[in-house]
């Protein structure tokens, strides 16, 4: 019986081809044998309804003129 190591990148890639092949090539030195990225549509996940969400930094100033 063998092991398959899968590395999990996520959406850590950012939307960048650069990046997600320097992640494939970082999980292959570490020993992986396969890669599983993620890619979202937050339009597809949030409703055009939702509030939007005020960053911590934006929130400060807001709180702290």
């Amino acid at each position: 019986m063998t092991t398959t190591i899968i590395a999990e990148a996520g959406v850590n890639h950012n939307g960048s081809l650069k990046l997600a092949k320097q992640m494939i090539e970082e999980a292959a030195r570490a020993g992986a044998d396969y890669i599983k990225f993620q890619t979202f549509k937050p339009e597809k996940l949030v409703s055009k309804y939702a509030q939007k969400q005020i960053t911590r930094r934006k929130q400060r100033a807001i709180m702290n003129p």
